[in-house]
Formats: C-alpha cells, sequence, structure tokens
C-alpha cells in the first residue's frame, strides 16, 4: 500500500501567474493562444509543478505520471488545444485511423 505524501503547502508551486493558469477557464480561454513564447510554460516542467499539485490539492496523492493517460482519456474535444488534436490526428492516420 502506498503511503500518502502531505499535502504540499500552497507556496511550493505557486508563480506569479499560476493563479491563471489554475482558473477553471484558463484552458478554454487560452485555446487559440500560441504558447511557444510563453516563458512559464516553457520553463516550468508541468508534470511536477502543475499536474502533480493539483492532483494532491484534489486528494489525490501518488498517482504515477505514466497513468496520467486516464485523466486524458476524460477531456472532451474541445478541450485539447487544437495543435496537439493535430498531432493526435496525424498519429492516428499514420497507423491507418481514421481520427
Amino acid at each position: 500500500m502506498r503511503r500518502r505524501k502531505p499535502p504540499r503547502r500552497s507556496d511550493d508551486y505557486r508563480h506569479p501567474e499560476s493563479e491563471a493558469l489554475l482558473r477553471p477557464d484558463w484552458a478554454v480561454t487560452r485555446l487559440a493562444t500560441d504558447h511557444r513564447d510563453h516563458v512559464f510554460l516553457n520553463a516550468t516542467k508541468a508534470r511536477t509543478r502543475l499536474i502533480e499539485p493539483l492532483l494532491e490539492a484534489a486528494g489525490i496523492y501518488g498517482l504515477p505520471y505514466t497513468r496520467y493517460h486516464e485523466i486524458a482519456a476524460l477531456m472532451r474535444r474541445d478541450e485539447i488545444h487544437p495543435e496537439v488534436l493535430e498531432k493526435l490526428d496525424t498519429i492516428c492516420r499514420a497507423f491507418g485511423v481514421e481520427p
């Protein structure tokens, strides 16, 4: 049985831009934004600095990143950035599957 880690202190992963990134509407309002030049996102390892603390805040401790696909499987198409959809569609077509 996996031991539960104590919750992180909120200031362990706060950044001046993190409040905006954690708002529920952030993903929807930013879908059309090009994030290649976004300093915070480009310099932040989302797997450990954003996703893990969010999951822990929700009471989910120790979920390995190799299982994050289970969360992604629940996403609606309109929640996924168009560039990601394009890449995923290309992968499907490479395997002969129409997206």
